[in-house]
């Protein structure tokens, strides 16, 4: 996400939150290839409305929510960071969720 633009960028990540659920996301390795590290890049902005929108078109990109498909991603990406990022962020992810997960069962 090199735009000086935070609605450029938010409209990205909207766009392959869209395209994830709409279509078979993970099966076109070039949009894959393209997006993802674009995504990851995305987590990290100082901006809350660009880094809650890449977390949430990452999570719909990898199906977090639904099972894990890192292991398809790692497949088709070759870059090692991109990938060390995903993971980081899968992990991050995750932790999250069972901690929401703890504060509702002991509300």
């Amino acid at each position: 996400m090199n735009h000086s633009s935070n609605e450029v960028k938010q409209l990205v990540s909207r766009a392959c939150n869209y395209l994830s659920r709409c279509t078979d996301y993970l099966s076109v390795p070039e949009l894959v290839k393209a997006t993802l590290p674009m995504l990851v890049n995305g987590t990290k902005e100082k901006n809350s409305y660009v880094k809650a929108d890449s977390e949430l078109a990452l999570v719909a990109v990898l199906r977090l929510r639904q099972g894990d498909d890192v292991q398809v991603v790692s497949s088709i990406i070759a870059d090692s960071a991109t990938l060390a990022l995903i993971e980081k962020f899968t992990i991050m992810s995750c932790e999250r969720f069972q901690w929401r997960i703890m504060a509702c069962s002991v509300v």
